[in-house]
């Protein structure tokens, strides 16, 4: 699976947490993982499907509500 959009793990962990009403902070790890920024027709030659970003996050949380194993 891949998606259409280049988010940062920050970015995902704050869409999915921010549903379950979790504040999600920065933290400068100074991670020096290189960003790679490919356009599409590369992925397209793996035959991923690819999704809409809203779409992948909301299947992700609908996942952990479903399984239930996202608590405090």
């Amino acid at each position: 699976m891949a998606i259409s959009a280049l988010k940062s793990r920050f970015d995902i962990a704050q869409d999915i947490l921010s549903e379950f009403d979790i504040e999600v902070t920065p933290e400068d790890k100074q991670d020096k993982t290189p960003v790679l920024q490919d356009d599409l027709s590369r992925l397209k030659e793996l035959g991923l499907p690819i999704y809409e970003y809203d779409q992948v996050i909301k299947e992700i949380v609908e996942e952990i509500k479903h399984r239930g194993q996202f608590s405090f």
